[in-house]
């Protein structure tokens, strides 16, 4: 069991890295469309 808490960590922090650039492009293609920017 200790593996899997230790393979929970890294794998959080790369959705949370992989939202932020999902994010980051909506925002621009939003921006594009609207000509407004939106909040993440």
């Amino acid at each position: 069991m200790p593996n899997a808490s230790q393979n929970v960590g890294p794998t959080q922090r790369k959705d949370s890295t992989t939202r932020r650039v999902y994010c980051r492009v909506i925002s621009l293609i939003w921006s594009f469309i609207t000509l407004k920017e939106m909040v993440c």
